[in-house]
């Protein structure tokens, strides 16, 4: 096997990079033009909840939730129900 790679210019070291890169790239996802990524939406809420505003914070984070299922959103959702005294919501979230 090494003898085909000697031959397509030794590039072995390169193969073995990619091979152990390809498992945790992931696909790239196209944006339609004015939608708001989840990450976006994280950051958002995060403005919100630093102003206490919480139930828009909590708002956003599910709807971020939805769009990408991050266990950070999670957490952060679950603080904002904390701060609510939404004590069901936090645990769920958890």
């Amino acid at each position: 096997m090494l003898e085909r790679f000697r031959r397509c210019g030794g590039h072995l070291p390169t193969l073995i990079v990619v091979m152990w890169i390809m498992p945790f790239a992931a696909p790239a996802r196209a944006q339609v033009p004015g939608e708001t990524s989840a990450a976006d939406l994280n950051r958002r809420s995060a403005e919100l909840y630093r102003q206490g505003r919480y139930a828009e914070s909590i708002a956003l984070l599910r709807e971020a939730y939805r769009r990408k299922p991050e266990p950070v959103i999670q957490y952060n959702l679950a603080r904002a129900c904390e701060m609510m005294e939404d004590y069901a919501c936090a645990i769920t979230a958890y």
